[in-house]
């Protein structure tokens, strides 16, 4: 009798557990269900500001280009006239960077040149001789090989000099 009783007790204290645990787990469903509502009203929000972001950014750009290629008009411009203008800004943006990488790759084909023009003076100054049998000496057919797998590594583009 003594062990029933003791086993109906831990049957009860069993039982209270349970209903504990899952009235843990509904609050904590609940929790996750609200927080998951919280995150997805703030992807719209930001979707909806990103967005009210891009429009602005084209109006800013309008203004701009009517600013820059149509300011003293009597008349406002037309959709092919903005069009042609935003064209042109793009295509000097684009010959703006690509003067700098002109820049650039004048400024190494400077740096080859005269470390090949010491080269060829440190191997004239000593005959040939030592520099010549080391292989220190370094042809012209070498450094155009250097300089064209200069060019070759990625983001390079060969530019006439």
């Amino acid at each position: 009798a003594e062990s029933e009783a003791r086993l109906r007790c831990e049957l009860h204290q069993a039982r209270e557990a349970l209903e504990d645990m899952s009235a843990r787990a509904v609050k904590a469903t609940w929790l996750l269900d609200e927080r998951e509502s919280e995150q997805c009203r703030a992807a719209k929000e930001l979707e909806s500001t990103r967005h009210a972001l891009r429009v602005r950014e084209a109006e800013v750009r309008e203004l701009q280009l009517l600013g820059k290629y149509f300011a003293g008009r009597a008349k406002p411009p037309d959709k092919p006239e903005l069009s042609l203008a935003a064209l042109a800004e793009d295509l000097r943006a684009k010959c703006g960077k690509l003067q700098e990488e002109l820049e650039a790759l004048r400024a190494e084909r400077d740096l080859l040149r005269a470390e090949r023009g010491r080269s060829e003076r440190l191997a004239g100054a000593h005959g040939g001789g030592a520099f010549g049998a080391l292989g220190c000496a370094v042809s012209g057919a070498d450094w155009a090989a250097a300089a064209s797998r200069l060019l070759e590594q990625p983001g390079r583009s060969p530019v006439a000099c």
